[in-house]
């Protein structure tokens, strides 16, 4: 195909990259890892990209069942390869569609929702036209997420998503206008100095008292203990 660019190597499994938007990287790693997968009989990634999110679920889990949807027909086809070359093919199936039509869905309610949205606010114009479209989002935004979710999870189920620090307020506030409430979050910096770049939230519909915790993912450019027990599973460090 074209548009592929590469591989990545994790311990398990080998992703081939989109030319363009689709490559792997540490924010979709660091939910695959982080997000609680425990009395999860199915799942969805919304939004699968290059299907890492799925895959990598389906590696923690050998019996979940995961639903991956993707509107970019290009995303489509590397995930298809991704997950035909993974060893959990049988539990992963791949939809072409607009989540914002939630028909096309196998499964009328999940377990779990895994998410790595898009990010970039309407307007912020980026570099190229693939990238904008993963990016900014053609069938759903960010803000789309917590109504989306709260339609298509079961009771008790939990939505697991990784946005900009910046994005946390507003989308915790657009969420609680959904049901959704925040259990845990994992705000993540890339070295001791550095400004928070990221957050990993877990919400569900239980009001609970938010864990919060911080990452510090390099000293002086090595991973972190703290990194390299979170990805061990994996990462190849």
């Amino acid at each position: 195909m074209s548009k592929i660019s590469g591989s990545f190597a994790f311990r398990q499994f080998e992703l081939v990259q989109g030319r363009d938007a689709w490559k792997v990287g540490t924010d979709s790693v660091l939910l695959g890892c982080w997000c609680r997968i425990d009395e999860a009989a199915n799942a969805l990634d919304m939004g699968a990209g290059s299907g890492i999110l799925s895959i990598m679920l389906a590696q923690r889990d050998e019996n979940l069942e995961i639903d991956a949807i993707e509107m970019s027909e290009e995303a489509v086809d590397v995930a298809r390869i991704n997950i035909k070359r993974s060893r959990w093919a049988d539990r992963l199936k791949i939809i072409h569609g607009d989540i914002m039509n939630p028909n096309l869905l196998h499964s009328a309610r999940y377990d779990l929702i895994v998410c790595n949205p898009p990010y970039y606010p309407s307007g912020l114009v980026s570099s190229e036209e693939t990238r904008k479209s993963a990016r900014q989002g053609e069938g759903f935004s960010l803000m789309d997420v917590p109504h989306l979710a709260s339609i298509l999870l079961k009771g008790n189920g939990r939505l697991n998503v990784v946005i900009p620090a910046q994005a946390a307020y507003p989308f915790i506030e657009k969420a609680n206008q959904n049901g959704l409430f925040a259990h845990r979050n994992l705000a993540i910096r890339h070295s001791e100095e550095a400004p928070l770049s990221l957050v990993l939230i877990e919400l569900s519909d239980r009001i609970v008292k938010p864990e919060h915790r911080t990452l510090v993912l390099y000293n002086n450019q090595n991973p972190t203990q703290e990194y390299r027990s979170l990805c061990e599973s994996f990462m190849l460090f």
